[in-house]
């Protein structure tokens, strides 16, 4: 027994000998460089504090000593801006611009790549701090998804009046709080003539679509919300309870619709069966697919 312990140690010492000697390589986490210029008015190159509705844009470069395949931009915790590195793969420039929250708080945005394996490579963080408030609520990253067929659990309806998003499983007798939702139509509302697209809906629609068909919502209260997609003024440029009112009363006067195909970065006025006036705009969608898995991040303007 003696002897085997001292052939132990032996082995011990030479091990520690032999490590003691050796470079051990620390994993570096962020293997990428973030650099912000500033082209014009409104670029943000470092932490940053904006009055609500403030538009902020971003000028980005990330550069990486290996191949980057995809640059995402994320606001707290919800990604808002997806892009695949095409061409030169060790560096990728992007020029994007947003409308800074009404809401006051911190919000952090993230610019990271992933590789093609969809390994995190590196990011850097710019906080924007929005202060004050003003006569109407700004809701931003708000996310709907494609109504699933089994669970039925994705977020697919919105109330405007609670700031919540419900899905047909958890809504219960809370459908009265429902003023729109959201689906991705394969022939815009049964058009076969119509685009493909990400669709805006009041659930007065009739008749009902082919994709929300697979939920009933015979005892659903059913709100009228007024929707229209216009072009002016721009969503950035809705900055007060008057204007969304005077807009609204003026535009949904006429043309108004239940079910709107929604392209990224266009201007829906609402009217709630409430009577409240606002706007939403989506920011991203992640896919151009019926999948459950689709889904689109907005943001909201509504009267207080």
């Amino acid at each position: 027994m003696k002897t085997k312990n001292i052939i132990f140690s032996a082995l011990l010492s030479l091990l520690v000998i032999v490590f003691s000697c050796k470079k051990i390589d620390i994993p570096n986490t962020n293997k990428v460089a973030v650099s912000f210029a500033s082209p014009g008015a409104n670029y943000v190159t470092n932490d940053i504090t904006v009055a609500p509705n403030a538009v902020i844009k971003f000028n980005f470069t990330i550069t990486s000593e290996s191949e980057m395949e995809t640059v995402l931009i994320f606001k707290n915790a919800t990604e808002i801006s997806r892009e695949t590195v095409i061409g030169n793969k060790l560096s990728f420039t992007s020029d994007k611009s947003f409308t800074a929250d009404a809401a006051p708080g911190v919000y952090t945005y993230r610019f990271l790549a992933r590789d093609k394996g969809g390994i995190y490579m590196g990011e850097r963080k710019l906080v924007v701090t929005v202060t004050n408030a003003n006569d109407m609520n700004f809701y931003t990253i708000k996310q709907l998804f494609v109504p699933d067929t089994v669970a039925k659990t994705n977020p697919t309806y919105y109330s405007l009046s609670t700031n919540e998003a419900f899905s047909y499983s958890n809504v219960g007798t809370k459908s009265n709080l429902i003023d729109f939702g959201y689906f991705w139509d394969p022939e815009l509302t049964g058009n076969p003539l119509a685009p493909k697209g990400h669709t805006i809906y009041a659930l007065n629609i009739t008749p009902i679509p082919a994709p929300l068909a697979i939920y009933d919502i015979s005892g659903f209260t059913k709100n009228a919300t007024l929707l229209k997609t216009i072009t002016s003024p721009t969503f950035a440029n809705l900055t007060s309870s008057t204007l969304l009112q005077s807009t609204g009363v003026t535009q949904l006067a006429s043309g108004t619709s239940r079910s709107i195909f929604q392209a990224v970065g266009k201007t829906i006025l609402f009217k709630t069966a409430a009577g409240k006036y606002g706007a939403l705009q989506i920011t991203y969608g992640n896919q151009e697919k019926p999948n459950k898995d689709t889904y689109i991040v907005f943001d909201i303007k509504i009267q207080k």
